[in-house]
């Protein structure tokens, strides 16, 4: 059998417009901690799908990003990659915890929650961390450098 990563196609785009994507959902994460803090969770199950998905596209940039490094650096970040993906699930609780979100969450029920989504944050946080130390220095500031840019734009 051929292993699914030795059928992945390169990406067509360089190193650095990938991560730039990744910088964003670095960005949106901090907005994330906000709402998990206040039990804003309906804002929550809005923000998490767009960092995943589009417009932010994460999870396609991660892998496109470990298409795009060095093997060893690859091997690294493929696993960084997917627990990324899972605490970025953990933290609409819900997934998780066998609740009912048409009942109003007592005041125990809310702070166990907050910890709990505080904790997967804090985890996704850091491995998208791990896994940005893992991108060649050129390109992580070619890709600081563009999302300031856009920053700047908007």
């Amino acid at each position: 059998m051929v292993p699914t990563k030795d059928l992945r196609l390169k990406p067509q785009k360089p190193l650095y417009f990938y991560v730039v994507q990744l910088l964003s959902a670095q960005a949106q994460l901090t907005q994330c901690g906000s709402l998990i803090e206040d039990g804003q969770w309906d804002n929550l199950r809005l923000v998490l799908p767009r960092i995943r998905g589009s417009p932010t596209n994460a999870e396609s940039a991660l892998y496109d990003v470990v298409a795009l490094l060095d093997a060893p650096a690859a091997a690294k970040a493929e696993p960084l990659a997917a627990d990324f993906l899972e605490f970025l699930d953990a933290m609409d609780y819900n997934k998780y915890y066998d609740a009912m979100p048409t009942r109003t969450i007592s005041g125990t029920e809310n702070a166990e929650f907050v910890k709990f989504s505080s904790a997967a944050l804090t985890a996704a946080q850091g491995k998208l961390a791990a896994f940005l130390a893992l991108v060649p220095p050129q390109d992580l500031a070619a890709a600081r450098q563009q999302a300031g840019a856009q920053a700047a734009a908007e």
